[in-house]
């Protein structure tokens, strides 16, 4: 079974892989552990499992990813609270409209995106043609 590290003590690793040396643990670093990814704990439709399919095998899937909600307001937040969270993927939005974006998403990001409340994610099959 994997462990999951916090964002600074993956970081700290990801900064010692580059310069060769062996990260020390953080003190305040709770570790928990995870289950592997190719064996996530969710439901998924036929549709999400097969972006997550794609997203193992390629690295990445194009997405449209919008927000259900009627309130237009509720929408703007979800989706920059998204964004925030996307960008710590390195990801950035492709395209945007007031309740959806679309983005080339790795398989983490997918995941994120199927857990968050009021999101629907659909394959964004215009990107892979441009």
């Amino acid at each position: 079974m994997r462990t999951r590290l916090s964002r600074v003590a993956a970081i700290a690793a990801l900064l010692a892989l580059g310069t060769g040396c062996q990260p020390e643990p953080i003190a305040d670093d709770p570790i928990t552990e995870v289950t592997p990814s190719a064996s996530v704990d969710m439901e998924l439709s036929e549709e999400e499992q097969t972006l997550m399919d794609t997203a193992r095998t390629e690295g990445d899937v194009d997405v449209i990813v919008q927000v259900d909600t009627e309130d237009e307001t509720e929408a703007v937040e979800l989706l920059e609270q998204l964004k925030t969270e996307l960008d710590d993927y390195g990801i950035t939005p492709a395209r945007e409209g007031r309740t959806w974006f679309s983005a080339r998403v790795t398989e983490d990001a997918l995941i994120l995106l199927f857990e968050s409340p009021k999101v629907k994610v659909f394959e964004n099959g215009v990107m892979r043609h441009t």
